[in-house]
């Protein structure tokens, strides 16, 4: 059985903003990014929700839900930084936000 890593995502339209804040952070030297890379300007997303892997069916499902919501803008501010798995081996950065 095929497996597909599913996550719930938003389009970000600032992606010059996120592409600084991105190299501010890699030059930052705060977390250890030497066994992570930069994320292309073009892939740049808001994750959601972080569902997990899901077989075909669950999938199309999934897929049906969330294509029957509308979504409206929003704004944030970004709170703080770190690393995953963790801030000493750090694979993926994220940014923490906050409402605006």
């Amino acid at each position: 059985m095929s497996l597909t890593r599913v996550f719930i995502s938003a389009e970000i339209t600032e992606r010059d903003e996120i592409l600084n804040i991105q190299n501010k952070i890699f030059a930052h030297g705060k977390l250890d990014f030497s066994n992570a890379k930069k994320v292309d300007r073009d892939n740049f997303h808001f994750t959601l929700v972080f569902i997990g892997e899901v077989d075909s069916a669950s999938l199309d499902q999934i897929m049906r839900i969330v294509s029957s919501i509308k979504f409206s803008s929003f704004e944030f501010n970004f709170a703080k930084i770190g690393g995953f798995p963790n801030t000493k081996y750090a694979r993926i950065g994220w940014v923490g936000i906050e409402a605006s």
